[in-house]
C-alpha cells in the first residue's frame, strides 16, 4: 500500500520549465545546420564531407586526437650527491659511477688552477667536492673532486 502511495506522489512531481528534470523531454537534433560550434556533439554524422577541416592550426583537436605533432621526452636519471670529503679516490669514483655519474674530473686541491689529474692514483683523499653534498644531480652533470695526496695535505 505505502509503495502505491509513493509511486502516485512522484508521479504528480513534475520539474517543469528545468532541463532534465522529470517530464521534460529529451532535446531533438535540429534539422538546421550551426554557423559555429554547438556545445555538445551532433547526434548523427553529416551526408557528406566538410567545406573546413573539423582540426587543424587553431583548431581544437578532439579528445584522443592529435594534431600531427609527434612530441618525445626523455627524463634523465638524477641522485642526490654523497658527501665524499675524506674519501679515496678510487672509492669516491666507484661510488659515483654506481650511482650514475658519466664525467668526474679530480684536480689538485693545493693547486685548483693546475687543471685536471687524470691519473690520480687510490692514495689521493678527496677535501672538497662540487656540487656539494645532498644536491641533486643528473648523471650528466661533471662532478669535480679537489683532492690532495694524503688527507693532511688537504688545505
Amino acid at each position: 500500500m505505502l509503495a502505491v502511495v509513493a509511486a502516485t506522489a512522484l508521479a504528480g512531481c513534475r520539474a517543469e520549465g528545468l532541463p532534465g528534470g522529470p517530464g521534460t523531454p529529451p532535446p531533438s537534433p535540429s534539422a538546421e545546420p550551426t554557423t559555429g560550434p554547438t556545445a555538445e556533439p551532433t547526434a548523427a554524422p553529416t551526408d557528406g564531407p566538410t567545406e573546413t577541416p573539423t582540426t587543424g592550426p587553431g583548431q581544437p583537436v578532439p579528445p584522443g586526437g592529435s594534431d600531427g605533432v609527434e612530441v618525445s621526452v626523455e627524463i634523465e636519471p638524477a641522485f642526490p650527491m654523497p658527501n665524499l670529503v675524506e674519501t679515496k679516490i678510487r672509492q669516491a669514483r666507484a661510488d659515483l659511477a654506481q650511482r650514475g655519474a658519466s664525467t668526474v674530473v679530480v684536480v689538485d686541491a693545493r693547486d685548483p688552477g693546475a687543471g685536471a689529474l687524470p691519473g690520480v692514483s687510490n692514495g689521493w683523499t678527496v677535501c672538497v667536492q662540487d656540487p656539494a653534498a645532498g644536491d641533486l644531480l643528473r648523471g650528466s652533470a661533471t662532478v669535480t673532486l679537489a683532492a690532495a695526496p694524503n688527507a693532511r695535505k688537504c688545505p
